[in-house]
C-alpha cells in the first residue's frame, strides 16, 4: 500500500528532529485549548503588582460622587474665598464651576480620565480635582499659588483613572500583543480573541511589557524579541504536521513540472519514499531553523532520475502474450 502524504509528512519530521504536536492536543475551538485574552490581561496586570478593580465589583453607576459646583465650592472653600457654610457669592461659584468644568474638559481630553458623564465626579478623586481647580482658581483671588503642584495631582488622578480601566487597559494590550504576533505571521495557528494554552506564559508576559509603562512598573529586562521567537517556534511546532504535508506536495509538484516522475501523489512506488522524504525535509529545514542537507537532496535527486530512467518505472508490468 502506498503510503499517504500524512505517513511521508511525519517521516520528514522526523528526519529534522522535530516533534509534531498531535491533532488532538492543538489549540482549537475545544475548552482548556485556549485563554481569553482578557484572562491574559489580568494575569499581566497581577505580574507588574497592579491591583485593579474587577469589572464584576465595580458599580454601574456609583452614586458617591460630586457635582462640578460642588467641586468649585469646595475649591473656594480651600483657597480661603469663602468659608464653610458661607453663602457663595453667585459670580463666585459661576467662576470656580466654570473652572472645574474646564479643569475636567482638560483631563479628559487628554484621555486622562473617562468618567465625568453628566460631570458626575467620582469621590475617590474629588480632593485631588479640589485641589486641581483651587490652584487654577487662586490667582483669581489674590491668592498664591503652587503651579509645581499641578503635574503631581494630575499625575494621582490619571493613576487612580488608570486603575480604575486597568482591566479594559489591559485586555486592549493582550489584544495588541496577539494581532501584532498575527500580522507578523509568528502565530498563524490560531485566531480569535484567545491566546493557546501552550503559549500562556509568552503572551502574558509580552502584554506585561506592553502594558509597564503606563502603570510606571518594572517589567524587567525587555526580553520581547525572544518572547516572540518562542511563540513562532510553537506555532511552527502546532503546525508542523500541515508545512510538512505541504513540503511533500510542493516537492512533486516541482519535481512532476519538471517531467520527473511518471505517478500521482497518491499512488508514489515504493522507492520514491525516502527520496520524497528527504526532499521535504530540505524544504521544511530553514523554517525550523536548521540546515538543508544538500548531499541527501543530491541523492534523492539522483535515485528518481535513475528510476524513471528505467521503462517500467512507476509503472505497471505489461504481459505481452505470443
Amino acid at each position: 500500500m502506498p503510503a499517504t502524504v500524512a505517513d511521508l509528512a511525519a517521516r520528514a519530521l522526523r528526519r529534522l528532529g522535530v516533534e509534531a504536536v498531535a491533532a488532538s492536543d492543538r489549540p482549537g475551538p475545544g475548552a482548556g485549548a485556549s485563554v481569553p485574552l482578557a484572562e491574559v490581561g489580568r494575569l499581566a496586570l497581577r505580574r507588574l503588582g497592579v491591583q485593579a478593580v474587577p469589572r464584576s465589583e465595580r458599580p454601574a453607576n456609583p452614586a458617591d460622587t460630586l457635582t462640578l459646583a460642588e467641586i468649585g465650592r469646595l475649591a473656594l472653600e480651600w483657597i480661603g474665598a469663602v468659608a464653610s457654610g458661607e453663602a457663595t457669592d453667585p459670580a463666585d461659584a459661576e467662576r470656580a464651576e466654570t473652572k472645574a468644568r474646564a479643569v475636567h474638559d482638560g483631563l479628559a481630553a487628554q484621555g486622562v480620565v473617562s468618567w465625568g458623564a453628566g460631570y458626575a465626579i467620582p469621590s475617590s478623586v474629588s480632593e485631588d480635582y479640589v485641589m486641581l481647580v483651587a490652584l487654577h482658581l487662586a490667582p483669581s483671588f489674590g491668592k498664591a499659588a503652587d503651579p509645581e503642584a499641578v503635574p503631581r495631582i494630575e499625575a494621582r488622578i490619571r493613576r487612580i483613572a488608570l486603575l480604575a480601566r486597568a482591566e479594559e487597559e489591559a485586555e486592549a494590550a493582550a489584544q495588541a500583543v496577539h494581532d501584532a504576533l498575527a500580522a507578523r505571521g509568528l502565530a498563524p495557528w490560531w485566531r480569535g480573541q484567545a491566546a493557546p494554552r501552550e503559549a500562556l506564559d509568552e503572551y502574558v508576559r509580552l502584554t506585561a511589557l506592553r502594558l509597564a509603562p503606563a502603570f510606571g512598573a518594572d517589567a524587567g529586562p525587555d526580553e520581547a524579541e525572544a518572547l516572540e521567537q518562542r511563540v513562532r517556534r510553537l506555532a511552527l511546532l502546532l503546525g508542523s504536521q500541515a508545512l510538512a504535508e505541504q513540503a511533500v506536495a510542493d516537492a512533486h509538484a516541482s519535481l512532476d513540472a519538471r517531467g520527473r516522475v511518471r505517478w500521482t501523489l497518491f499512488d508514489l512506488p515504493d522507492f520514491a519514499e525516502g527520496p520524497y522524504v528527504a526532499l521535504a525535509a530540505n524544504l521544511l529545514a530553514p523554517q525550523f531553523g536548521l540546515p538543508a542537507d544538500e548531499l541527501a537532496e543530491a541523492r534523492a535527486a539522483r535515485e528518481l532520475a535513475q528510476a524513471v530512467a528505467l521503462p517500467s518505472a512507476g509503472e505497471p508490468m505489461r504481459q505481452d502474450y505470443f
